[in-house]
């Protein structure tokens, strides 16, 4: 925001872009630890009950690439939308995204508590379900006020998803997470490119960002759909 008010934005994200530079060099010079743990260290407690097979792994995959889409989408457009809410870029269009990572990082904190004391299935009911009302809201919103309320909510449903997501995997998978990690994460990474791209496809073809928003609200009920599906075939 300071960037922006002040006309540098351009100088800001060449630094940025310096850093991560920078850090990826640093990586370069650094050795890590070999891996010490043999492989009959692992104890039957930590293996699965059988691997999934491939139909359930594109489910959870499809979770990571679909979660964090809809949360790219959400935080990249919410300033933009704000915008267009007033067709002027307003102190509290250009802060809009905070809101919803705000809801992101609170309800994140929260969830640390609720985790521990509720089954998760429930937890995941309720986050998507904040979510589904949140987004609603944004593109329902007649007022850049209305839309960060809708924000805010959205964020703090979002907070428990990926959480779940990363214990669930672990628990279905045991040792084998790590073989299917690199596909699952890949996808994640995928679904943060892709599904913002769609929403701006999609607000470009209908002229308006309110459709294009639709694509993240119908993330968040895909996502209902498939953990209902998976929930059928192994316990969460």
């Amino acid at each position: 925001m300071l960037a922006v008010r002040h006309r540098h934005l351009s100088t800001l994200l060449v630094m940025l872009a310096a850093c991560a530079w920078t850090l990826a060099a640093a990586f370069l010079f650094v050795k890590f630890p070999a891996e010490i743990h043999a492989e009959k260290s692992e104890t039957p407690a930590n293996m699965p009950a059988g691997v999934p097979g491939v139909a359930f792994t594109s489910g959870v995959a499809s979770l990571f690439f679909i979660y964090v889409g809809t949360e790219a989408s959400i935080g990249g457009w919410a300033a933009e939308h704000a915008k267009r809410l007033t067709r002027e870029v307003t102190s509290l269009a250009m802060i809009a995204p905070t809101f919803f990572y705000g809801g992101l990082m609170s309800g994140r904190a929260a969830a640390t508590l609720v985790l521990a004391r509720v089954r998760g299935t429930y937890v995941i009911t309720c986050a998507l379900s904040l979510a589904v009302i949140g987004v609603a809201i944004v593109i329902a919103a007649p007022s850049q006020r209305i839309a960060v309320v809708g924000l805010a909510i959205a964020g703090a449903g979002c907070a428990s998803i990926y959480p779940l997501y990363i214990a669930w995997f672990s628990r279905w998978y045991g040792t084998a997470a790590r073989k299917f990690g690199g596909l699952v994460f890949s996808m994640a990474s995928f679904g943060g490119s892709a599904l913002p791209w769609l929403v701006g496809v999609t607000s470009t073809r209908f002229g308006s960002l309110r459709i294009g928003l639709l694509v993240p609200l119908a993330g968040c009920l895909v996502m209902a759909m498939v953990i209902a599906v998976l929930h059928r075939q192994r316990s969460v």
